[in-house]
């Protein structure tokens, strides 16, 4: 369990030998004649980043669309790879108030079990804080505004995570 942790949180290739370590993937898009620009924190960049590739730390959401804004734009790039973080820092900042983060669990666990024994429920009805939907509102307006910028032909590739992995780690 402790080895599935530490995977979770440090990345499938933690605790792997060297020699399965993989190639990133900005490294083998250089090989093939390929740029590509990496805007995300700065953590993120300096772990993944090769160094042909053009590396942009960024400190908000804000600042990562302007710059993926400019990037997708530049026909010299071939990949644009970007993260907006604001909903996962939310999570992770519900996840360190150990009394929330209990309350919300344990709410979690009593509407999957009711949910089973009673018959009249017609589902489960999750209630969303109005602060998560202001972030969901505003990741949606990045997304939007960063689909409007790409130019024709385009693959926009979302991904987004599997839920409230914060609890997790």
């Amino acid at each position: 369990m402790e080895l599935a942790l530490l995977k979770i949180r440090y990345g499938p290739e933690f605790g792997s030998p060297p020699s399965y370590m993989r190639e990133k993937l900005l490294t083998i898009l250089s090989q093939s004649g390929k740029s590509s620009s990496f805007i995300d924190d700065i953590s993120v960049v300096k772990r993944y980043t090769s160094e042909l590739s053009h590396a942009f730390p960024v400190s908000s959401d804000e600042e990562a669309l302007a710059k993926a804004r400019k990037e997708v734009k530049n026909e010299r790039v071939h990949f644009v790879w970007t993260q907006f973080s604001e909903l996962n820092s939310y999570f992770r900042k519900q996840a360190e108030d150990a009394e929330k983060l209990n309350g919300r669990l344990a709410e979690m666990m009593s509407l999957l079990t009711c949910h089973k024994k009673s018959a009249n429920r017609k589902g489960v009805k999750c209630s969303i804080k109005p602060e998560l939907k202001e972030i969901l509102t505003r990741l949606d307006a990045r997304i939007r505004s960063l689909y409007a910028t790409l130019p024709a032909n385009t693959m926009l590739i979302i991904c987004t995570g599997h839920g409230d992995t914060a609890i997790v780690h």
